[in-house]
C-alpha cells in the first residue's frame, strides 16, 4: 500500500467524524509518514507500521463516540459508544457488552412497570368515577367509588413518579455504561482524549 491509497482509506473511515476532527487526524499521520519518509523508509513499510486505517480509524470513532457520550449522556450516544467499542474489538468489551444489555433490560423493565401502574391508576379512577362495571362488578360492590378513586389516582401519580425515577436509573446507568467503555479505550488514545479535554 503507498501513502495515496493510505490516506485515501484513512479518509474514507473517517468519514463519520466532523471535519475539524478528521482533518486533525489526518494532518497527524501525514506527520508521521513525512518523519518516517525522511527517516530512509518507504511508504510500504510505514503502512505496515500504523496499521490499517480501517483500524485506526475504529479507534479515532471510539474515542470521539465515548467522549460525545461523556459531554452529553444519552441512550444514542451510549449505543454510539458501545458500537465503536464493537467495531474497534476494544479489549474489554466482551465484558461490558452483557452488561449494555442487561442495562437495556432493566430500563425497559423499568418503564413497563411504571407505564402499566400508571394505567391501571388511570382505569381504577376511570371505574370509580364513571362507575363502570363491566368486568368488576364485585369488585366495585366491595368497595365505595370515593376510596376507589382516590385509590386510582395514587397508583396514577405512583406510576408517573416510578417512570420519573426510571429515567434518573437510565441516566446513571447510561453514565455507568459510558465510563465502562472509556476504561476500554486503547492506551495512547486515551491518553490524547484526556490531553485534549484539559486542553479544553
Amino acid at each position: 500500500m503507498n501513502r495515496t491509497e493510505f490516506f485515501r482509506l484513512l479518509e474514507q473511515q473517517l468519514k463519520s467524524l466532523d471535519d475539524t476532527e478528521k482533518k486533525e487526524i489526518l494532518a497527524d499521520y501525514n506527520e508521521h509518514f513525512d518523519f518516517a519518509v525522511q527517516s530512509g523508509e518507504n511508504e510500504d513499510e510505514i503502512c505496515r507500521k500504523l496499521g490499517s486505517p480501517e483500524e485506526i480509524a475504529n479507534e479515532y470513532k471510539l474515542v470521539s463516540s465515548v467522549k460525545k457520550a461523556k459531554e452529553h449522556t444519552s441512550l444514542r450516544n451510549t449505543v454510539n459508544a458501545v458500537a465503536s467499542a464493537l467495531r474497534a474489538g476494544a479489549a474489554g468489551i466482551g465484558v461490558i457488552f452483557p452488561l449494555y444489555l442487561a442495562f437495556v433490560i432493566i430500563v425497559f423493565a423499568f418503564y413497563a412497570v411504571a407505564v402499566a401502574i400508571a394505567v391501571s391508576g388511570l382505569l381504577v379512577f376511570l371505574f370509580a368515577v364513571i362507575n363502570v362495571d363491566f368486568i368488576f362488578r364485585e369488585f366495585i360492590m366491595i368497595f365505595s367509588n370515593v376510596p376507589m378513586a382516590f385509590a386510582g389516582l395514587g397508583l396514577l401519580f405512583f406510576g408517573v413518579g416510578f417512570f420519573i425515577i426510571s429515567g434518573i436509573i437510565k441516566r446513571a446507568l447510561l453514565g455507568a455504561v459510558v465510563n465502562l467503555v472509556s476504561k476500554v479505550l486503547p492506551k495512547k488514545k486515551e491518553k490524547e482524549t484526556k490531553a485534549d479535554g484539559n486542553a479544553e
